[in-house]
């Protein structure tokens, strides 16, 4: 009689090596899986940032000048104002027209309309109360949401000052470079750049405000300004032009000021990328814009957009001079090496 030796079945043993073999196999497979989704996510943010640079650049040739860094109402807080009433508007909200968002910059024109009436809304200036009754304020444009940062959602931040306008809706991750000049008296101090030797801070407190008036050593500016390609004679590949600012600060609180329509939407080189600051000077749910560097979700630094379109990886560990070097427009400094 023939006795067959065929096996029916896995032993236990067997069985345990499979699976301790799958269970390396996908530890080894998960990580690569991450960055391959993280460079399509920076692949995609990038594409983002070279969409607005061609809309800055449509702009300019259209009006022959940038559009300023954002708008807001003479004499509401803000001592002179560069505004006619439209009191939301920032440079992202200009250049609408030339990114294939032109009807949603018809939506909020006629919405905002040429008056100071107020709007339904908790902030106590009209233009604050006007831009929280705006429809057009819940839009997302996704061009203006880096994919990495895990706050880019309907869900922004309630603006604490009693003043502005208290946002729900879609944050930016994207601010334009006002360069090394101050964003306020708690920052200041102790800024990366006020810290080097050689490393300069332009103008007083809050002078990306335009508090000093309608220029900027960046290539934007709070208010009214005329900033062109004439004025950048450090040259365009050499001046940032635009900025990741990631949405949530380093202990989990949004930042302030985060909304896209937000007026004040600038960002300053002073402090090194990635080195935000946290205090509790704005209560314990919102994170201070004075404290807010460019940063951003990425591992190990941000992109940024210069003033030629052209898109540009800088890590964290960029020299504080020479990141500030980059963000003035007209310095006629020596770059170092990023």
């Amino acid at each position: 009689m023939k006795i067959s030796s065929a096996r029916q079945a896995f032993t236990l043993v067997e069985l345990l090596v499979v699976i301790a073999i799958i269970g390396v196999l996908i530890a080894l497979l998960l990580p690569a899986v991450q960055q391959a989704r993280e460079a399509a996510r920076r692949m995609q943010c990038a594409n983002n940032l070279k969409q607005i640079g061609l809309g800055l650049q449509n702009y300019h040739d259209t009006f022959l000048t940038f559009p300023y860094g954002g708008s807001v109402v003479s004499g509401v807080n803000w001592g002179a104002g560069g505004s006619t009433g439209q009191g939301l508007f920032n440079w992202r909200s200009f250049i609408l027209p030339f990114v294939e968002q032109g009807s949603l910059a018809d939506q909020m024109k006629s919405e905002m309309g040429t008056t100071s009436d107020f709007v339904a809304g908790s902030g106590t200036a009209a233009w604050a109360t006007k831009v929280e009754g705006l429809t057009a304020a819940q839009t997302t444009v996704t061009m203006y949401q880096c994919p990495s940062d895990s706050g880019a959602s309907r869900d922004s931040v309630a603006i604490s000052w009693s003043n502005m306008p208290h946002f729900t809706g879609p944050i930016a991750s994207y601010y334009g470079s006002a360069g090394p000049t101050a964003t306020g008296s708690t920052t200041t101090p102790t800024s990366p750049c006020a810290l080097t030797t050689g490393c300069t801070i332009y103008g007083p407190d809050n002078d990306h405000l335009g508090a000093a008036g309608t220029t900027s050593p960046g290539m934007f500016v709070e208010r009214a300004s005329k900033i062109g390609m004439r004025d950048v004679t450090d040259g365009t590949s050499n001046t940032l032009m635009v900025g990741e600012e990631r949405s949530v600060s380093d202990d989990g609180y949004p930042w302030q000021l985060s909304h896209w329509m937000e007026a004040v939407s600038l960002g300053s080189t002073i402090k090194g990328i990635n080195s935000d600051i946290r205090t509790s000077t704005y209560g314990s749910t919102v994170a201070s814009y004075y404290d807010k560097s460019f940063s951003s979700l990425h591992p190990g630094g941000a992109q940024f957009l210069f003033v030629d379109a052209s898109v540009h990886f800088l890590p964290e560990t960029i020299d504080i001079r020479t990141f500030c070097n980059l963000g003035t427009k007209a310095g006629g400094e020596t770059l170092s090496d990023y």
